[in-house]
Formats: C-alpha cells, sequence, structure tokens
C-alpha cells in the first residue's frame, strides 16, 4: 500500500513541478518576475525529489541555470516574445486538446484537460481566463 501512495505521490509532484514551469510562460515574463525568480532560488526550493537520473540531471541544470542576470532576463523575454509574441508567427500556438477516458467506454471518450487533471487532486486556479488546456498550463 505505501508503494502505491508513493507513486501517486510522485506523480503528483512530477504534475506540480509540470505546471510551476508552465505558469513560468503564461505572461510576458517581468523584470521584477525574473529577479525574484532567480535571487530568491526559487528552484532550489522546490520541494520535488527523483531518484531518477535524468530527472537529477534535469533539476540541478535549472537549479544552476543562470549565472548572469541581466543575460538571463534578456533571454527569457526573447524567448517569451519569439514562441508567444501575439503579432507575429506564433511558434508556439496555444492549441485546445482533450484526454481520453478509457474508463467510459472501450474506445475512450473525450473529456477536458482539467477533468484530467483534477482527476489526479489538482485543481489549478484559473489564470485570468485561460483555459486549462493552454500551452501554459500543459507544460
Amino acid at each position: 500500500m505505501k508503494i502505491a501512495k508513493d507513486k501517486i505521490n510522485l506523480l503528483k509532484a512530477y504534475n506540480m513541478l509540470l505546471y510551476f514551469a508552465g505558469s513560468m510562460i503564461m505572461n510576458e515574463p517581468t523584470e521584477e518576475c525574473i529577479i525574484d525568480f532567480w535571487t530568491k532560488g526559487t528552484l532550489k526550493k522546490l520541494p520535488v525529489r527523483s531518484s531518477n537520473p535524468r530527472f537529477i540531471k534535469a533539476a540541478s541544470i535549472l537549479r544552476e541555470s543562470c549565472q548572469d542576470e541581466d543575460l538571463c532576463r534578456k533571454i527569457l523575454r526573447d524567448d517569451f516574445l519569439r514562441l508567444f509574441d501575439k503579432t507575429g508567427l506564433h511558434l508556439a500556438p496555444a492549441i485546445e486538446s482533450v484526454h481520453i477516458n478509457t474508463k467510459k467506454s472501450s474506445f475512450g471518450t473525450g473529456g477536458s484537460a482539467g477533468d484530467f487533471y483534477r482527476s489526479y487532486g489538482w485543481k489549478p486556479a484559473p489564470v485570468a481566463g485561460v483555459q486549462d488546456d493552454h500551452l501554459g498550463i500543459e507544460l
């Protein structure tokens, strides 16, 4: 029973980490946000642990990702505008999605992304009317 509970908690932790990362790209990063993010050590304080070597490597890269705050601020803002700028070609357009709920029928039934998230006990707060299936939420 403990192993099953540990796996569920690990899944929740991964989902929260992905939700956190996704929420960072939902709005153009402001200077205050970027400065606070690195100077307060937000990534170093995340309560997520894993024995997966790839996860450990990825987390360590993120935790040590900024040595020059001015350069990091510029790169983060440029990346955001390149991916999500509303005035040009979107390299990462927000696209609606559904998940397949195979419990309802053998062929699967479409459900909302929010229902999928809530099935794991995760209740994302609405952000300025952005739907649960927005790219920033899904990441």
